[in-house]
């Protein structure tokens, strides 16, 4: 079950791309379930009938609010793939390169409470002293090795029994979630 395009062959952004962004957020949401808030659209006149806007909210008690969002109607790139926004920092890059940072709360300046209209009227604002780095990767053709990686932990799976890196579990949550979203939409 899922939301066909005209051909019957579960198109749209959520069936063919979103499986990878769900499943990176569901790696940093942890093993339990989440509880999911979701818009799909499909703009009519553009091929097929299945979604060319996908966005999945994953959140739940004690867990970090994440959001995959799947989308054809960019006319201008957003930069990076990943773009990870925390309390206390973020990552942001792609397959190539990563950059991130993180303030340190014991060299964080005092806090007070600001009362009356700041300087100018400007907007609220503290200094903190990030914590920064960076990882890239110098092959060219990342995508490749990547994919290979992935076949070969397949086959060391299906032919050596292998324990797998993705289970049957972790597949199982997003095709619950995928379904669970789909399902909002056919009521």
């Amino acid at each position: 079950m899922g939301l066909a395009d005209a051909a019957g062959t579960m198109g749209g952004n959520l069936n063919r791309t979103g499986p990878h962004s769900l499943d990176m957020a569901l790696v940093l949401f942890g093993d339990r379930m989440p509880q999911v808030f979701s818009k799909l659209v499909h703009r009519p006149g553009l091929f097929g009938d299945g979604d060319d806007f996908a966005l999945v909210d994953l959140y739940g008690r004690n867990a970090p609010p994440l959001e995959a969002l799947v989308s054809s109607y960019l006319a201008y790139p957003q930069g990076d793939t990943f773009s990870i926004h925390g309390m206390r920092g973020g990552l942001t890059g792609n397959f190539q390169s990563l950059r991130w940072r993180h303030d340190d709360p014991n060299r964080a300046p005092r806090q007070k409470l600001m009362r009356g209209w700041p300087h100018n009227r400007e907007y609220d604002r503290e200094e903190l002293a990030w914590v920064e780095g960076c990882w890239t990767c110098d092959l060219s053709n990342v995508f490749q090795v990547i994919s290979k990686g992935f076949y070969n932990e397949v086959y060391q799976a299906l032919v050596r029994g292998s324990t797998p890196l993705i289970t049957p579990a972790q597949v199982g949550r997003q095709v619950v979630i995928i379904e669970t979203v789909i399902g909002k939409i056919r009521c």
